[in-house]
């Protein structure tokens, strides 16, 4: 069920994520969402770190970030 108070700004979208902007209008608090698939071939690793990285908001906002990031952080 969808709250009808939230304005959804979609900022970016690619095959491997989607970042928006998340706005209560009541409120008129914010912060950004974004949903990461991330690249699983070796050679692309880094450049999931490399996108998130980029998609993080300018300012210090509120941001939920959550997908598979095709990472393994510790053995």
């Amino acid at each position: 069920m969808w709250d009808k108070n939230y304005e959804v700004e979609i900022i970016s979208w690619f095959s491997n994520h989607i970042h928006m902007k998340m706005q209560d209008s009541v409120l008129g608090s914010c912060f950004f969402y974004s949903s990461i698939y991330g690249f699983f071939t070796g050679t692309q690793k880094k450049m999931t770190n490399i996108m998130i990285k980029d998609l993080a908001p300018l300012r210090e906002d509120l941001w939920l970030v959550f997908g598979d990031f095709n990472q393994i952080m510790s053995p």
